[in-house]
């Protein structure tokens, strides 16, 4: 039996246990590791020792060795967290050791197909290197300015042809549900020029507003596209479309568009992505961005698309 290690944490829920099902379904052994809980409720043991190495993985249910796993799942990866808070300078070395420890679970991993390693996912996470490489295969992207610079925001809020947008590079939540502060895509104008000098010490990305037909979710695994589709014209951020009133429609990627995706994802060196694209009124496609661990449960869920199957078909022909 093929045992499959899949990265999340306590809060996924729908995407996973999806995945969950189609492995076992198929006869394999898949193994949860919620990251979340290291080092709290995760207990990790490195030998090295003169008969060879390992690391040896407790968790809330199950307990294996790195021997044992023939594929990785790198869905979500949470950085080493306590419920209980811990005095400074004791938190600062339970941080730095737990990292250590963590990152000597995933180099006895390195030689085990994932679905996508980590230096991938970190490298790809890039939004400037993503859209470099989205224009170099053939996307049109928004006009980008990413800075901590006021002076800067204003001269190139002042150079677009229409409004500009602004958003994070980094989420600050892992996943649609989370209670955690979330900024969601935030329309600037005029009046809010003058309110930038905190971007000093929190960078941003600026873009123009690209008007929209309507807007895609493209949940892309190993060269297959399941795409969504919102009509959210007047909304700035998808993700504050009320589902009642905007619902995820069914949608097809153009073949044309599917190759550029295709070259784009190549080139970002990543087999999966949750990728964002505007659809112009004039039908022209644009580039926002691509998550590497991103969202698609809602596309399945609300719209039928086998994107767990797919996911769970491809760590199974990635092991030898």
């Amino acid at each position: 039996m093929k045992s499959i290690l899949l990265l999340t944490h306590r809060q996924d829920h729908y995407t996973i246990d999806r995945v969950t099902e189609h492995l076992r379904a198929a006869g394999a052994h898949p193994i949860r590791l919620n990251t979340d809980r290291f080092p709290e409720a995760i207990r990790l043991s490195h030998y090295a020792l003169p008969s060879g190495n390992a690391v040896m993985v407790h968790t809330e249910t199950d307990h294996f060795s790195t021997r044992e796993i023939d594929a990785v799942w790198h869905r979500k990866i949470w950085s080493p967290s306590f419920d209980e808070p811990l005095a400074a300078p004791y938190h600062a070395a339970a941080i730095n050791e737990s990292v250590a420890l963590r990152t000597a679970l995933f180099q006895h991993l390195e030689s085990t197909p994932w679905l996508d390693p980590i230096h991938a996912v970190r490298r790809a996470s890039d939004k400037y290197l993503q859209l470099v490489v989205a224009q170099g295969q053939g996307w049109k992207i928004p006009a980008t300015l990413i800075s901590n610079y006021a002076e800067e925001v204003r001269h190139f809020f002042e150079q677009l042809p229409g409004e500009m947008v602004a958003k994070l590079h980094n989420p600050l939540s892992y996943g649609m549900q989370s209670d955690a502060f979330f900024f969601y895509t935030t329309l600037i104008q005029a009046a809010d020029l003058d309110e930038l000098e905190q971007l000093q010490v929190c960078p941003m990305i600026f873009q123009e507003r690209i008007p929209k037909a309507y807007e895609l979710r493209v949940a892309y695994v190993d060269g297959q596209c399941f795409a969504g589709k919102l009509a959210t014209q007047d909304l700035m951020d998808w993700r504050l479309a009320d589902p009642n009133e905007v619902p995820w429609e069914a949608a097809e990627l153009p073949g044309a568009q599917q190759q550029l995706l295709h070259r784009t994802m190549r080139q970002l060196n990543l087999s999966f992505g949750a990728v964002d694209l505007i659809v112009q009124p004039d039908g022209e496609y644009v580039f926002l961005e691509v998550n590497p661990v991103g969202e698609w449960g809602m596309l399945e869920k609300e719209l039928d698309l086998p994107i767990a199957r797919a996911i769970a078909e491809g760590l199974l022909q990635r092991i030898p």
